[in-house]
């Protein structure tokens, strides 16, 4: 961790690359990138881990298919130092975990004037710390502020959709490897803690 604080849960999204015989189109669900009718997802732990500057995080992800067409989400998160671990079960399809943001960006080219210029011109000023999060990443995907914000909606509503008993997984399965997408498609899942 590089500050300490709470962690909330953890964000996935992934990246798609359509190969073609004349070029590779890739889809990225990213928070960096444009919204598209894939969501990035956002699970919550049953209750936040405390974690100082310096602490590691370990646990696993599960992904259980199940007869509603999706996935149940097992996460299971420890604060390796302190042994403080949390956990949750959680369905897909509820869209309380699918994190939309904001208003889509309008594709390249469809500009008919510099949207720096018009950023710059728009009255009131422009503050450089205005719509910037920690780290200089825009706030629209900065996902603390989507739990923590004024949605009404607190993670403290979920329920566990049951024990069900899971193979754990080894840290290295979670790391992105690239696919061969020439016979279907098949994606690279990206983590991110939330806190």
């Amino acid at each position: 961790m590089l500050h300490s604080g709470l962690v909330h849960g953890l964000a996935f999204w992934f990246d798609v690359a359509f190969i073609g015989s004349i070029m590779t189109v890739w889809l990225s669900t990213s928070p960096t990138e444009p919204l598209t009718h894939w969501y990035q997802v956002r699970c919550l732990l049953q209750s936040p881990l405390f974690t100082k500057a310096g602490d590691t995080l370990s646990g696993t992800v599960l992904l259980i298919a199940n007869k509603r067409q999706s996935y149940d989400i097992s996460i299971v998160a420890q604060v390796d130092q302190t042994g403080s671990k949390s956990s949750n079960l959680l369905d897909l399809k509820n869209p309380f975990f699918r994190y939309t943001g904001s208003t889509p960006s309008p594709p390249p080219g469809s500009h008919y004037s510099s949207p720096s210029e018009n950023m710059w011109n728009t009255s009131g000023g422009y503050s450089m710390n205005t719509g910037m999060a920690m780290g200089g990443m825009p706030t629209a995907y900065d996902l603390s502020s989507v739990i923590a914000g004024s949605s009404g909606i607190s993670h403290s509503n979920l329920i566990p959709l049951g024990e069900q008993q899971a193979v754990a997984c080894s840290p290295a399965s979670l790391r992105p490897e690239p696919q061969d997408l020439r016979h279907g498609t098949s994606s690279n899942t990206t983590i991110s803690i939330l806190s």
